[in-house]
């Protein structure tokens, strides 16, 4: 008899609304799971780890939540792990879980976009489904997978798309790579991934990535306040394929000649960071120091880059292992 284990962290999925009408995370997984219908022959060790909203996570709980589900992995009766999570921040959790997942047995990240009192929430099934596919022999070697909507979406590369619809994740790099339909589980394609990095090896004290934002008149006026505030990474959220303007770029020069690491992101959806244009443009950019992202959205480079630097105290060794981590 197959056993999944379910590490709970509340969001939507967990949430209830009080007199006022605001939802907070209130059910355990205990809760969760006796509503399910289980899959026969499937049996559910459950753990609960946070009760907050996805908005509340922080760098310190995603790696206290990777060390939980390493420790569950160490029992080897256990056949899959399922995360519930908040959808608000669904896409960090699962790459950064699946940036130290080395174990062949899936670990399946689910959520709700409608809470657990709504008449026509979607947890349940969603929650199902998950167990089903952490179960499923066809999900190991998968990694880390995004469990929403009866589809499975690899970590890397999927990100929320729409703030309440119940279909909110896509991949637009490459899709899902399966579905989940009553008790079957079909995988119709392999996600790349490279080699686990090495979690009892990471450190998040000290480690602060920011993210800022590109557009029309921007200054350097945030990435120095970033800074300042002990920034020792950032994430530049950049227009189109990767673009800023000449302000931004000497202030990128600056940064990376005193040890910050400075990665290039866009805010567009889909289509790869690339360096086309001069004039304070993504080839600027790049002679200033900064990091492309390749397909990683700024959501995801904050947290490949918020590991690494936890695991590297040169900023120039950062550089180069996050280049292999987001084109290799």
């Amino acid at each position: 008899m197959p056993l999944v284990t379910v590490l709970a962290t509340g969001g939507t999925i967990a949430s209830r609304s009080d007199a006022g009408g605001a939802a907070t995370a209130r059910d355990g997984g205990s809760d969760l799971v006796s509503r399910l219908d289980l899959p026969a022959g499937v049996e559910i060790r459950v753990r609960d780890v946070f009760r907050v909203g996805g908005f509340r996570m922080t760098l310190d709980r995603v790696h206290e939540l990777a060390r939980a589900v390493a420790a569950e992995l160490l029992d080897e009766d256990v056949a899959g792990v399922v995360v519930t999570h908040g959808t608000d921040t669904t896409e960090e959790t699962a790459f950064f879980l699946d940036l130290f997942h080395a174990d062949p047995r899936p670990v399946v990240v689910t959520g709700a976009q409608r809470a657990a009192d709504a008449p026509d929430s979607d947890g349940p099934r969603n929650l199902t489904d998950a167990v089903t596919a952490a179960a499923a022999p066809a999900t190991h070697g998968l990694g880390v997978l995004i469990g929403f909507g009866g589809q499975l979406f690899p970590a890397r590369g999927t990100r929320k798309s729409h703030t309440v619809a119940a279909d909110t994740f896509t991949n637009p790099s490459g899709g899902p790579l399966g579905w989940v339909h009553g008790g079957d589980v079909g995988v119709v394609t392999q996600p790349r991934r490279r080699p686990a990095l090495p979690l009892d090896a990471f450190d998040p004290a000290g480690v602060r990535v920011d993210v800022v934002a590109c557009y029309p008149d921007a200054d350097a006026t945030a990435l120095c306040a970033c800074v300042d505030a002990g920034a020792r990474g950032i994430v530049l959220e950049a227009t189109g394929a990767g673009n800023a303007n000449p302000a931004i770029c000497a202030a990128v020069e600056q940064l990376t000649a005193a040890g910050i690491v400075v990665v290039t992101s866009t805010r567009v959806a889909a289509g790869p960071v690339a360096a086309i244009y001069g004039d304070g443009g993504g080839v600027d950019l790049a002679r200033s120091g900064a990091v492309p992202s390749g397909l990683l959205r700024p959501s995801q480079a904050r947290m490949l880059l918020a590991v690494l630097l936890g695991l590297h105290r040169d900023a120039d060794v950062v550089r180069r292992a996050f280049l292999e981590h987001a084109y290799g």
